[in-house]
């Protein structure tokens, strides 16, 4: 299986409590997965703290 798909379903908090489970459990045994996580989840941050994303997400509303 390629966890590293489940990573932005991870972020977006769109898996089931289960394949959260399970890819918090790949995480914790794969360090390249655990880098990549880091690595989006940083640049997911700094898109949503972004003053042009805020103004697309709150058009969106």
């Amino acid at each position: 299986m390629n966890y590293f798909k489940l990573i932005e379903p991870y972020l977006y908090g769109s898996l089931s409590p289960e394949e959260q489970a399970f890819f918090e459990r790949q995480l914790a045994r794969n360090p390249a997965l655990a880098n990549e996580m880091s690595v989006r989840f940083s640049l997911v941050r700094v898109l949503l703290a972004s003053p042009a994303m805020l103004s697309i997400r709150n058009s969106n509303l």
